[in-house]
């Protein structure tokens, strides 16, 4: 082997051992970052599906107590007061998903990432005792 190739395959060598590490850190670094906003989304996601099951149990009872005439009163006041808060909450939850991707989109986050998680989220379930 010539110098000039020894030298050639020593830099190679140094190049290698410094840059490795680099990109293996900035691997972990964006394997953390994707975990990070997909645990982002999937809370909000799991809020909404938790507001939406929230309100189906309260539209429900609100539904049974108008079917029973003798719902009066204070009984019949906290079912409607659950309903309303119900239904104020799911809007929130949603704005709050819409949030995330906002977020994720305005800090360059590649929408695979996301797409991930929203592809993972199991079908919306009927409350049981409907």
């Amino acid at each position: 082997m010539t110098r000039p190739t020894r030298c050639a395959a020593w830099l190679v060598a140094l190049l290698l051992a410094v840059a490795l590490p680099m990109v293996a850190g900035s691997f972990d670094d964006q394997d953390a970052e994707r975990a990070q906003w997909q645990t982002q989304l999937r809370e909000a996601l799991d809020a909404v599906a938790a507001a939406e099951q929230r309100y189906a149990v309260a539209e429900n009872a609100y539904g049974k107590s108008r079917h029973r005439r003798n719902e009066r009163g204070g009984s019949k006041t906290t079912i409607v007061e659950e309903r309303d808060a119900a239904k104020a909450a799911l809007p929130e939850a949603r704005r709050a998903v819409a949030d995330v991707y906002d977020a994720a989109r305005h800090a360059g986050v590649p929408p695979g990432w996301l797409r991930d998680v929203q592809n993972s989220v199991p079908a919306r379930q009927a409350p049981a005792d409907r």
